[in-house]
Parts: structure tokens; sequence; C-alpha cells
């Protein structure tokens, strides 16, 4: 499961006590939006025992060193043994109907990808639909879970 400010309040013990095994809170979004809520979900996934991981939401409107940079400053240096980190990629506003150039969206996610995992020793997790896998992840993100 995943939750951002969309779903406002989430109360995370009802979230353990119906089972849910971990949850992805989302932190940021490009290069510089930073999801209202992250915080108080951070802590209380925290509180409630609740296993949890944090997700970036890639702009392909964005340097990937600079969508990074926003995601390091905004959930800390230190996972503090949470779940792997996740890029959702996906279209968004006219994405799909003009989609970017592959070399383009590939360059910047390759950037992204390689700061996080420096920066916390572990390779990013990248959460995406069918059709995007397929146009710009398939054979280029070999080394990363998918």
């Amino acid at each position: 499961m995943d939750i951002s400010s969309y779903q406002a309040d989430v109360d995370m013990n009802k979230l353990k006590s119906q089972n849910v095994n971990f949850i992805y809170i989302k932190v940021t979004e490009g290069k510089s939006a930073q999801d209202e809520r992250f915080a108080k979900n951070w802590e209380n996934a925290d509180k409630a025992g609740l296993l949890s991981g944090a997700y970036h939401f890639f702009s392909y409107d964005s340097e990937g060193k600079l969508q990074a940079e926003n995601f390091i400053n905004t959930v800390g240096k230190d996972l503090n043994g949470r779940k792997l980190p996740v890029v959702d990629v996906e279209y968004y506003g006219d994405k799909e109907q003009n989609p970017p150039e592959k070399t383009d969206v590939v360059r910047e996610l390759k950037a992204y990808m390689e700061i996080i995992e420096k920066e916390y020793g572990v390779k990013p997790l990248i959460y995406t639909r069918s059709e995007i896998y397929e146009k710009y992840i398939k054979g280029e993100f070999d080394d990363y879970k998918k």
C-alpha cells in the first residue's frame, strides 16, 4: 500500500491491526516538491510499529540529480532499517499523449538511481506501469528490482 497527502489522516495503528504488512510513504516529487504529510506519516508509521518505506514520484521535467537531492534532503541521510527506497515512474499531465524521449528519461532516471544508491547503500526499487516499463525501463535498468 502507498500513501500520500491525498489520503489525509491515516490511522497507522488501524492499518497494522488490519494485517497490512508494510506501506510506502510519498516523500517528494520532482526537484522541489515535498509531500506535506510525509513527516507525520513517517513518524506515525514508526510509532505504530508498521514497516514502512519512502517513495519519490519521478518527474520527466527535472534533472535526476536535483530530484535525488530533494528526496535525500527531505527523508534524511539514514533510512533507519526501513524498506528499500522506491522511485515511482508514471505518466502525468499530458505525458501519456506526448511521451518524453527515451534517452532523456533513461539518462535522468539513471542519475537519480545512482545518487540514491550511493547515499543509502542499496539499489532503489522501480515502481511503474507495464507500458512505461516497456518504453523506458526494460533493458536499461536490469540491475534494479521492478
